[in-house]
């Protein structure tokens, strides 16, 4: 069975883990995979998009070669919530490459500046957090952000509250030892 035919015809945890299996044993199911994630059909993007947390917890590395291709779909702004709530919690907890950080950290800003679910924003948090770790001279840009972010949010979702607790407190111990070397 292809992966495309599991998406639309089930959405449990099963069917979920076979299409993982399938995809990690064949390169041309991963290429329809991101077509289907990246797809207009919300129905077979969001079935597209559950997968992907399966992915992210069994096999992360499945969709390195493709992470160009996300990237320029989530630029779009035309994904669904499902969409970019899955392939930012990717990159939050797996991480992405080199070749698009800045893209993926500019990406990361959009959506905490944008009207974008909580969810979104709670995981673009992680993603920009990635690069302020690597990149210390982002931690004040960023540390504006996220206290407009807190002031925005805090009371609406208290998985913003919390998120956003502990990454001001990251950011607040970047500066502070940036200032001290």
């Amino acid at each position: 069975m292809k992966v495309r035919e599991i998406l639309l015809s089930d959405r449990s945890k099963e069917a979920c883990l076979q299409a993982v299996s399938i995809l990690s044993e064949d390169v041309a199911e991963r290429v329809d995979y991101v077509q289907c994630l990246c797809d207009d059909d919300p129905f077979l993007s969001a079935r597209a998009a559950r997968v992907l947390y399966y992915i992210t917890d069994e096999c992360p590395n499945l969709l390195d070669a493709h992470a160009r291709e996300l990237l320029d779909r989530l630029n779009t702004r035309t994904c669904s919530e499902a969409v970019n709530r899955a392939v930012l919690r990717h990159w939050a907890e797996y991480g992405f490459s080199e070749d698009i950080e800045g893209e993926a950290y500019d990406l990361g800003f959009f959506f905490l500046e944008s009207h974008s679910a909580i969810a979104v924003k709670a995981h673009a948090m992680y993603v920009c957090m990635r690069l302020v770790r690597k990149f210390p001279e982002l931690a004040q840009e960023f540390l504006i952000l996220m206290e407009e972010v807190m002031a925005k949010y805090a009371d609406e979702s208290p998985g913003v509250r919390a998120r956003g607790r502990k990454v001001l407190k990251e950011l607040h111990k970047i500066i502070s030892s940036k200032e001290r070397d």
